[in-house]
């Protein structure tokens, strides 16, 4: 049923357990908790699922400001579909788990992804899209399990983590190990600050402001995470190459079957734009825009209204609608 007056009904909280999860590594997990929300209708054909993935740090709830009515993600068109990846948020974590391992990899919340689909009896996703950590999940996925997923559309991402990016994930991780107070998240911000504004930015900010921005990035992860789940889960980021995992750029980049959108910033210091426009120059329906923004790798997490918000909102818009799902 459409949206009353262009307004996104709320979304409807869900788990789901997933018996005998078996990661990459061989580790098995007795039940897999997965936490996550649905906003729509899902269609008769069960073909118009949206899945919606957050950044290594973030949440199940990053995308509600894009959940519009002709925006990027439609509840009036598409059935969405936004999980905890697993080891954070609601879903299974070290920290409510034992048993979950200290380590994991990206194509394992990829397969906890599936599960998921497997659970709601979807047999394709309509499309797959999400920020940064999301895109390397999607493109494992459609690489891995090319008829499980219609389309991809992905922000300030990339198929891989350079290593510049492994040595901000090192450093940000060797800080909490050594401390786990909130001074020692408040240190970690530090070595990951430049990172996610870049480090021209952050160079002309004032103090003051620099220090808030610390104080509030160390304080929602001090709130979200325990140190040593935050640690594996930018392990599992920085140590990413989809490429090495998959038998080189050339067979990853052909294996990409679905149509799939880049949208990039022009200041992100995380995943560099060049090597991200050599990678969608390989795959065979791929395309990348780009806007002009300061804001670097958060241009995505800009307030509605602004130039950024727009650009991610609506070029995605129009990318579901003028691109059919392989």
């Amino acid at each position: 049923m459409p949206s009353e007056a262009g307004v996104a009904p709320s979304p409807k909280a869900c788990t789901l357990n997933v018996p005998d999860f078996r990661f990459a590594d061989g580790t098995a997990l007795a039940n897999l908790h997965l936490s996550y929300w649905t906003m729509g209708t899902l269609a008769p054909g069960r073909d118009n699922a949206m899945l919606l993935c957050h950044g290594a740090s973030g949440g199940k709830d990053w995308a509600l400001p894009y959940c519009q009515p002709g925006g990027a993600f439609d509840p009036d068109r598409h059935f969405l579909i936004s999980i905890d990846m697993p080891g954070g948020g609601g879903s299974s974590r070290r920290g409510s788990d034992p048993a979950f391992p200290a380590e994991y990899a990206i194509g394992d919340m990829g397969t906890a992804v599936v599960a998921l689909l497997d659970a709601l009896g979807i047999e394709q996703a309509r499309g797959f899209a999400g920020a940064s950590m999301a895109s390397l999940i999607g493109i494992d996925l459609a690489y891995r399990y090319p008829d499980r997923i219609g389309a991809l559309a992905l922000w300030t991402g990339a198929h891989r983590s350079d290593g510049f990016v492994r040595g901000v994930a090192d450093a940000l991780r060797g800080v909490l190990a050594l401390d786990q107070t909130p001074a020692g998240f408040r240190a970690a911000a530090a070595a990951f600050l430049p990172a996610l504004y870049g480090r021209r930015t952050v160079a002309e900010m004032a103090a003051a402001d620099v220090a808030a921005l610390l104080d509030m990035i160390a304080a929602q992860w001090a709130q979200s995470w325990r140190a040593d789940e935050l640690s594996a889960r930018y392990r599992a980021v920085g140590h990413c190459d989809l490429a090495r995992v998959h038998g080189g750029i050339d067979q990853l980049a052909t294996g990409i079957r679905c149509p799939l959108l880049f949208l990039q910033s022009t200041s992100d210091q995380v995943f560099d734009l060049a090597e991200v426009e050599r990678f969608v120059g390989q795959v065979p329906f791929a395309t990348l825009k780009v806007i002009e923004t300061g804001m670097g790798h958060l241009a995505p997490f800009a307030p509605p209204g602004s130039a950024e918000f727009t650009f991610f909102d609506q070029n995605t818009a129009r990318f579901w609608q003028d691109t059919a799902p392989c």
